[in-house]
């Protein structure tokens, strides 16, 4: 009985994806020459092979075998469905790929890049190279993308996706999440982009495990230059179970991580050369072994702005076993909204100028070493200043 009700149940799909396919709208029903390509979709979908390729330089009307693969990847994606694996070739593809099927836990999608670019140079600059929307258990790796709106663009409840081994030039962002949950990234990277990887809307269970974003710049119509924006990582208020681990932010106009998220988890980051290594707003942000050093002032007409080591605005955060060098203006600054908690940590820098410390809110330290030059502490001894290997001797 059992396997008559699962059988009849299977029946009833397949019979009202046949008609979907057949029917289709009015027109389609009327025109009788439509009726064998739908056919042959449905069982290519059904019963095609689960390794499909695209090569750019193949011909039209390839099948997505290895001897006549697909020459777009949208051609690709379109005949996809869980368990299936797209093969991208090396080559330059000129598209927006929006992802038309979901996977399944125990079948995810793959789609892989071997050698393959997506220039969208040419193309709207508001659309992005990877179009995600309201999809699951899909994987997504091995893609270089090229000026275009984001590498890859995770949205509306989105579910289960992971990126991976991502670079990402000149766009407005490497990866933007929105509105999703259970979302990993790992191995991506951004250069040049207005910002790297940034999370917003109602998203959660977002991970990023050895990302990095490079020299971030955030140039819009009518921008203040007397503050200039763009960070690796930024990840606004309502996001949560956020962690971020083994990651780095480096030399971004504005911060190399703004966390805006509360109980967020980094671990294992480092941020070097950027206006703000870490920028802190939500409640219950815990930082664990950090390396936080050459933060740089702006300089702007009314002289300088920033250049801190942690700048925790609003909220609170615990930081523990971490390293806060040579950042210009302070190293460590707790806004009068903010509550910080430095535990087990170094402060370091051998000029007199500037600050180890500047709290206007709540601050309490345990077992915390301070050091400047001329001025307090003794030296931590580290194995090269100048080559920012920040570990003590006694340990290295």
């Amino acid at each position: 009985m059992k396997v008559w009700v699962a059988f009849r149940s299977h029946a009833v799909i397949i019979a009202v994806l046949v008609l979907a396919l057949l029917i289709g709208s009015p027109a389609q029903a009327d025109n009788k020459d439509s009726l064998i390509p739908s056919l042959k979709l449905l069982y290519e979908w059904f019963f095609g092979p689960r390794i499909l390729h695209v090569r750019a330089l193949a011909e039209e009307g390839g099948d997505g075998s290895a001897e006549r693969p697909f020459i777009r990847i949208s051609d690709g994606v379109r005949r996809l469905r869980p368990g299936s694996r797209l093969i991208v070739h090396e080559g330059v593809y000129e598209e927006t790929v929006r992802l038309t099927a979901s996977g399944l836990p125990h079948l995810p999608i793959v789609i892989e890049g071997r050698g393959a670019v997506i220039d969208d140079t040419s193309l709207d600059p508001y659309k992005p190279a990877f179009d995600i929307r309201g999809r699951s258990h899909i994987i997504l790796r091995g893609f270089t993308v090229l000026r275009s709106r984001a590498g890859v663009q995770i949205s509306e409840g989105s579910r289960g996706i992971t990126v991976e081994n991502l670079k990402a030039w000149r766009c407005h962002f490497a990866v933007k999440i929105k509105n999703s949950s259970e979302v990993n990234l790992r191995n991506c990277r951004a250069y040049l982009c207005r910002n790297g990887f940034r999370g917003e809307g109602i998203s959660k269970k977002i991970t990023l495990e050895r990302c990095a974003g490079f020299m971030s710049r955030d140039v819009y119509k009518n921008m203040d230059p007397n503050y200039l924006n763009g960070d690796a990582f930024i990840f606004e208020k309502r996001i949560s179970d956020l962690t971020i681990r083994n990651s780095a932010g480096v030399k971004n106009w504005d911060s190399g991580f703004d966390i805006k998220s509360s109980g967020a988890l980094l671990e294992n980051v480092v941020a070097y050369g950027n206006k703000n290594g870490l920028k802190l707003w939500g409640e219950h942000i815990t930082v664990l072994n950090a390396l936080v050093y050459g933060s740089v002032s702006q300089k702007n007409d009314k002289g300088r702005v920033d250049g801190m080591g942690v700048n925790v605005r609003r909220g609170s955060a615990e930081i523990r076993n971490s390293i806060f060098a040579e950042n210009e203006a302070e190293d460590i600054k707790v806004g009068s909204d903010g509550s910080l908690f430095l535990i087990h940590s170094t402060v370091a820098r051998r000029s007199k100028e500037g600050k180890l410390l500047g709290h206007y809110g709540y601050f309490k330290e345990d077992d915390v070493r301070w050091y400047q030059a001329g001025v307090t502490g003794s030296d931590p001894d580290f194995v090269d200043w100048d080559g920012a290997d920040f570990r003590p001797r006694v340990t290295a």
